[in-house]
Protein backbone atom coordinates (compact mmCIF):
# COMPACT_ATOMS: atom_id res chain seq x y z
CA UNK A 1 0.00 0.00 0.00
CA UNK A 2 1.09 3.84 -0.27
CA UNK A 3 0.16 6.12 1.55
CA UNK A 4 -0.20 10.20 0.60
CA UNK A 5 -0.64 12.75 2.98
CA UNK A 6 0.06 16.01 1.53
CA UNK A 7 -2.51 18.32 3.74
CA UNK A 8 -0.03 19.88 5.89
CA UNK A 9 3.10 22.03 4.94
CA UNK A 10 4.82 18.11 5.72
CA UNK A 11 4.47 16.12 3.55
CA UNK A 12 3.74 12.19 4.30
CA UNK A 13 4.33 8.88 1.91
CA UNK A 14 4.85 6.10 3.13
CA UNK A 15 4.98 2.41 1.67
CA UNK A 16 3.73 -0.60 3.40
CA UNK A 17 3.92 -4.50 2.93
CA UNK A 18 1.21 -5.82 4.24
CA UNK A 19 1.14 -4.19 7.56
CA UNK A 20 4.97 -3.56 7.87
CA UNK A 21 6.42 -0.15 6.94
CA UNK A 22 8.59 -0.59 4.57
CA UNK A 23 9.17 3.19 3.70
CA UNK A 24 8.77 6.53 4.41
CA UNK A 25 9.13 9.57 3.39
CA UNK A 26 8.25 13.06 4.86
CA UNK A 27 9.22 16.45 2.90
CA UNK A 28 8.56 20.06 3.23
CA UNK A 29 5.45 20.28 1.07
CA UNK A 30 6.17 20.99 -2.63
CA UNK A 31 3.25 19.45 -4.17
CA UNK A 32 4.30 20.07 -7.55
CA UNK A 33 7.51 17.48 -6.72
CA UNK A 34 4.98 14.89 -5.27
CA UNK A 35 5.03 12.25 -8.50
CA UNK A 36 9.16 12.79 -8.26
CA UNK A 37 8.89 12.30 -5.04
CA UNK A 38 6.67 9.01 -4.89
CA UNK A 39 8.99 7.56 -8.13
CA UNK A 40 11.81 8.26 -5.13
CA UNK A 41 10.36 6.20 -2.77
CA UNK A 42 9.45 3.27 -4.68
CA UNK A 43 12.93 3.42 -6.38
CA UNK A 44 14.49 3.69 -2.79
CA UNK A 45 12.49 0.66 -1.61
CA UNK A 46 13.38 -1.30 -5.01
CA UNK A 47 9.23 -1.02 -5.52
CA UNK A 48 7.46 -0.93 -8.95
CA UNK A 49 4.39 0.68 -9.34
CA UNK A 50 2.91 -1.81 -10.82
CA UNK A 51 3.13 -3.71 -6.73
CA UNK A 52 0.85 -1.16 -5.18
CA UNK A 53 -1.96 -3.07 -4.58
CA UNK A 54 -4.11 -0.09 -3.11
CA UNK A 55 -3.15 3.86 -2.28
CA UNK A 56 -4.25 5.25 1.10
CA UNK A 57 -4.98 8.76 0.23
CA UNK A 58 -5.11 11.87 3.39
CA UNK A 59 -8.54 13.86 1.96
CA UNK A 60 -7.92 16.66 4.88
CA UNK A 61 -8.38 18.89 7.08
CA UNK A 62 -5.49 20.87 5.89
CA UNK A 63 -4.54 22.80 3.16
CA UNK A 64 -6.81 22.63 1.02
CA UNK A 65 -4.57 23.10 -2.42
CA UNK A 66 -2.00 20.91 -1.05
CA UNK A 67 -4.91 18.53 -0.25
CA UNK A 68 -6.30 18.76 -3.71
CA UNK A 69 -3.36 17.77 -5.45
CA UNK A 70 -2.71 14.75 -3.54
CA UNK A 71 -6.02 13.57 -3.49
CA UNK A 72 -5.70 14.21 -7.42
CA UNK A 73 -2.28 12.45 -7.89
CA UNK A 74 -4.01 9.26 -5.75
CA UNK A 75 -6.88 9.51 -8.44
CA UNK A 76 -5.00 9.45 -10.66
CA UNK A 77 -2.53 6.62 -10.07
CA UNK A 78 -5.66 4.31 -8.82
CA UNK A 79 -7.39 5.00 -12.40
CA UNK A 80 -3.89 3.75 -14.18
CA UNK A 81 -2.79 1.17 -12.25
CA UNK A 82 -6.69 0.17 -11.45
CA UNK A 83 -5.91 -0.29 -7.86
CA UNK A 84 -8.54 0.89 -4.90
CA UNK A 85 -8.49 4.04 -3.04
CA UNK A 86 -8.35 4.51 0.64
CA UNK A 87 -9.67 7.81 1.69
CA UNK A 88 -8.93 9.02 5.36
CA UNK A 89 -8.75 11.77 7.79
CA UNK A 90 -5.48 12.79 7.41
CA UNK A 91 -5.64 14.26 11.29
CA UNK A 92 -5.69 10.49 11.78
CA UNK A 93 -2.09 10.14 11.20
CA UNK A 94 -1.17 11.63 14.11
CA UNK A 95 -3.53 9.72 16.57
CA UNK A 96 -1.25 9.70 20.17
CA UNK A 97 -1.41 6.71 22.33
CA UNK A 98 -3.74 8.38 24.90
CA UNK A 99 -6.74 7.03 26.34
CA UNK A 100 -8.47 10.63 25.05
CA UNK A 101 -6.96 12.99 22.93
CA UNK A 102 -7.53 16.55 21.28
CA UNK A 103 -6.10 16.57 17.97
CA UNK A 104 -5.56 20.66 16.60
CA UNK A 105 -4.16 21.75 13.16
CA UNK A 106 -3.49 25.31 12.24
CA UNK A 107 -6.04 26.19 9.49
CA UNK A 108 -4.05 30.06 9.68
CA UNK A 109 -6.77 32.94 9.66
CA UNK A 110 -6.51 32.42 13.48
CA UNK A 111 -8.76 29.24 13.03
CA UNK A 112 -8.24 25.75 13.75
CA UNK A 113 -8.95 22.09 12.82
CA UNK A 114 -10.04 20.02 15.83
CA UNK A 115 -10.75 16.40 16.35
CA UNK A 116 -11.50 14.62 19.72
CA UNK A 117 -11.06 10.77 19.93
CA UNK A 118 -10.68 7.99 22.46
CA UNK A 119 -9.56 4.79 22.72
CA UNK A 120 -12.09 1.63 23.85
CA UNK A 121 -10.15 -1.55 24.10
CA UNK A 122 -9.30 -2.25 20.38
CA UNK A 123 -11.00 0.23 18.61
CA UNK A 124 -10.07 4.23 18.67
CA UNK A 125 -13.43 6.21 18.27
CA UNK A 126 -12.94 9.71 16.35
CA UNK A 127 -15.26 12.63 16.27
CA UNK A 128 -15.81 14.28 12.65
CA UNK A 129 -13.15 17.41 12.51
CA UNK A 130 -14.16 20.97 13.23
CA UNK A 131 -12.88 24.60 12.09
CA UNK A 132 -12.67 26.24 15.57
CA UNK A 133 -11.83 29.64 16.13
CA UNK A 134 -10.12 29.10 19.01
CA UNK A 135 -7.43 26.41 20.12
CA UNK A 136 -8.61 24.09 22.91
CA UNK A 137 -6.41 23.60 26.28
CA UNK A 138 -4.47 20.04 25.92
CA UNK A 139 -4.83 19.67 22.26
CA UNK A 140 -2.05 17.91 20.53
CA UNK A 141 -0.64 19.68 17.69
CA UNK A 142 -0.37 17.34 14.99
CA UNK A 143 3.01 18.47 13.59
CA UNK A 144 4.66 17.24 17.57
CA UNK A 145 2.98 14.12 17.15
CA UNK A 146 4.77 11.36 15.95
CA UNK A 147 3.15 9.17 13.38
CA UNK A 148 2.88 5.31 14.80
CA UNK A 149 2.67 3.31 11.82
CA UNK A 150 1.58 0.18 13.22
CA UNK A 151 -1.65 1.90 14.02
CA UNK A 152 -2.19 3.44 10.81
CA UNK A 153 -1.80 0.36 8.68
CA UNK A 154 -4.48 -1.60 11.29
CA UNK A 155 -6.42 1.42 11.04
CA UNK A 156 -6.30 1.32 7.23
CA UNK A 157 -6.96 -2.26 6.87
CA UNK A 158 -10.66 -1.59 8.52
CA UNK A 159 -11.47 1.49 5.91
CA UNK A 160 -13.48 0.59 3.01
CA UNK A 161 -11.84 0.45 -0.14
CA UNK A 162 -13.86 2.94 -2.96
CA UNK A 163 -12.49 3.86 -6.87
CA UNK A 164 -10.88 6.63 -7.69
CA UNK A 165 -14.08 8.82 -8.84
CA UNK A 166 -15.88 8.44 -5.24
CA UNK A 167 -13.04 10.32 -3.09
CA UNK A 168 -13.48 13.92 -2.03
CA UNK A 169 -11.31 16.19 -0.35
CA UNK A 170 -12.79 16.90 3.16
CA UNK A 171 -13.36 20.61 3.53
CA UNK A 172 -14.39 22.19 6.04
CA UNK A 173 -16.32 25.50 6.71
CA UNK A 174 -16.20 28.09 8.73
CA UNK A 175 -18.15 27.84 12.11
CA UNK A 176 -21.52 29.21 12.73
Amino acid sequence: MLLIDTSSQTQHLALFRGQNLIAYSKTTSKSHQLIVEIEKLLTESHCKKEEIQEIAIGVGPGSFTGTRIGVMVAKTLAFGLKKPLIPFNSMILFTPSLPTFTLVRDARSSQYYVMKGKKEGEQTLFHPPELLDYCPDNACDTDQVPIHFPFIAAYLSQVPRVQYNEVEVLYLKNPG
